[in-house]
């Protein structure tokens, strides 16, 4: 850790915060950094990022890095990285953006955090994805990404303050395990799983969905192994110039159920012109399959 810390203080010519010297100290620590006792928690983004992706420096993770309680300040930008490690946040205040876009982990976890967006289009991880309740005030991004186990959102929180199109994309998104958006997730605006592929089940159970300008759940052209579950959720979408309604499944593959048992799905009326569906599931290939469901 002495090693690790003496090369830090090189590198950033001796500016390190209190919260940052701990992190340098990890290797002493099996990589665990807890700044809950700390009288300054602020860790600054690039210092966080070089620890991450320095060959020197990583290299003495031993595989894995877990902050806790840490005030992260500026954006993380890992844009096109790889980082072969195990990251779990615990705890943590991200007051800027996190960038992951292309880049490459074990696996990423960060429970119990806040955060302003968290973009990681085409991001690559050996194993899971977990964001138990993460709160984030603006979008999250999956776009194309490769999931090597489960994505988890359950419990999370997106505000989506800055009214982006999607409060979360996972279009074209492949996840080697399940897709868990359950037990308290809530979001403002769209949710696009749109052409995802997904080897076990969709799980949207015990969740809040609202989007007051189309849709609040696509699952367009998805293709999910296992089953697709809504029960015991609230869907709120609203018609808009078109169609629009709670849920899209045009076109969707489920190999096994579809379970919306006490859900409650939805629609606003906002546009004169507009169809207004609870559940839209029209395919034009299978006519026998489920149709499109008017104000469940």
């Amino acid at each position: 850790s002495s090693d690790l810390l003496q090369l830090a203080q090189q590198r950033f010519t001796n500016d390190l915060t209190l919260a940052e010297k701990e992190l340098f100290k990890t290797p002493k620590y099996y990589g665990i950094v807890s700044c809950k006792m700390l009288t300054n928690r602020v860790m600054r983004a690039d210092r966080l990022v070089w620890l991450l992706t320095d060959p020197t420096a990583s290299a003495t993770l031993d595989g894995s890095l877990a902050v806790q309680d840490a005030q992260i300040v500026g954006s993380i930008n890992m844009f096109g990285k790889n980082c072969p490690i195990e990251f779990n946040a615990f705890a943590c205040d991200f007051l800027d953006n996190v960038v992951m876009v292309n880049c490459h982990f074990r696996s990423f976890n960060v429970w119990g955090c806040h955060g302003n967006g968290l973009f990681a289009g085409s991001l690559t991880t050996d194993e899971g994805v977990n964001l138990s309740t993460f709160e984030a005030t603006n979008s999250v991004e999956f776009a194309g990404a490769h999931i090597g186990g489960d994505l988890v959102l359950s419990g999370a929180k997106i505000h989506n303050v800055t009214h982006a199109p999607s409060a979360l994309n996972l279009n074209d998104s492949q996840v080697n395990g399940s897709i868990l958006i359950n037990n308290g997730f809530a979001s403002e605006g769209e949710v696009d799983i749109e052409r995802a592929r997904i080897a076990r089940d969709l799980d949207c159970t015990h969740a809040h969905f609202v989007n007051t300008n189309g849709f609040a759940l696509v699952f367009t052209e998805a293709k999910v192994e296992g089953s697709v579950l809504l029960w015991d959720s609230e869907v709120t979408g609203a018609g808009v110039v078109g169609i629009g309604g709670a849920v899209n499944l045009a076109g969707i593959t489920i190999g096994k159920n579809l379970d919306c048992n006490n859900g409650k799905f939805l629609c606003l009326a906002l546009a004169q012109h507009s169809s207004e569906y609870a559940i839209y599931a029209r395919s034009e290939e299978h006519t026998s399959e489920l149709q499109s469901l008017r104000h469940l």
